[in-house]
């Protein structure tokens, strides 16, 4: 018989601690793999030569706030993005971004 406080008992109480805390690692990156990734709504400010401001709405879909950002800085610095904003300079430090609601 073995002690609560033995070495055998400490040991496999380890093992029982380890081996749930992998089964919660595994379902926890299997329900992120079943999730798509998010839709974002990033703001750019904007101003034009005459000192009127706006902003530039981008939804882009990505996993993370710095990777909607990212997608949404390389379309702002498209040709056709100035155009749709008649080539207001535009503020990329200034940007944020936020989930998109789905309801």
């Amino acid at each position: 018989m073995t002690d609560i406080g033995s070495p055998q008992q400490r040991s496999s109480t380890a093992l029982i601690e380890r081996e749930r805390e992998i089964r919660e690692v595994r379902a926890a990156s299997a329900l992120r793999a079943q999730q798509p990734p998010w839709r974002w709504v990033v703001t750019i400010p904007t101003a034009t030569a005459d000192g009127l401001g706006g902003c530039q709405f981008f939804v882009v879909t990505a996993e993370s706030e710095k990777d909607a950002l990212r997608a949404a800085r390389f379309v702002a610095l498209s040709d056709s993005a100035a155009r749709r904003r008649r080539y207001a300079g535009i503020s990329l430090r200034e940007a944020s971004a936020v989930i998109h609601s789905s309801t």
